[in-house]
């Protein structure tokens, strides 16, 4: 964009980052891990989650934001069609966010995209 004093500027525009993930078990499952690098402490992630052993789906939004070291994780706009399929958790160690995934049906495909704020 041009700025007022004549110059131009180029605005960031933040990665998105496409992955798919199969789980294995009911147990909490890692489903991405990232970097949040200098000034990006928040990732937006959209999920569709579809059940493997049965006719279920889910679509949920997920915010994470780091402060201090600790994470937040908030699950919002959730569609399911039938059941519930899991949740979603966060932990900030070493610099890094890892994303889990804790599903209620043995077999789900997750895939999520991430952006990073």
């Amino acid at each position: 964009y041009l700025n007022a004093n004549g110059t131009w500027s180029v605005i960031d525009i933040p990665a998105i980052v496409k992955i798919h993930t199969q789980t294995t078990g009911t147990g909490t499952q890692l489903v991405d891990s990232f970097d949040p690098g200098d000034g990006f402490h928040a990732a937006d992630y959209l999920a569709h989650i579809t059940d493997n052993n049965a006719n279920n789906v889910q679509t949920v939004r997920v915010l994470i934001s780091t402060v201090g070291g600790s994470s937040r994780v908030s699950e919002y706009g959730l569609i399911v069609s039938n059941n519930n399929l899991g949740y979603f958790s966060c932990i900030a160690s070493g610099g890094a966010i890892s994303v889990y995934f804790t599903p209620t049906s043995s077999s789900c495909n997750v895939a999520i995209l991430r952006s990073t704020i």
